[in-house]
């Protein structure tokens, strides 16, 4: 694997999860009473598709 492509892995990891905490801390309301927030990872799931996507060189 292209180091490029490990750290970007690393990135939308890191990414993915900002989005989350991020959905869930502004809107409580969306999380479920065991911590689990659907709404929030459809969101997150829909932001990282219109991020730009680019590939390793």
């Amino acid at each position: 694997m292209h180091p490029d492509a490990s750290a970007r892995q690393f990135a939308e990891r890191d990414l993915a999860a900002f989005l989350l905490n991020a959905l869930q801390h502004e809107h409580p309301e969306w999380v479920q009473a065991d911590g689990d927030c659907p709404s929030c990872r459809d969101y997150a799931a829909k932001l990282q598709t219109i991020l730009p996507q680019q590939s390793p060189t």
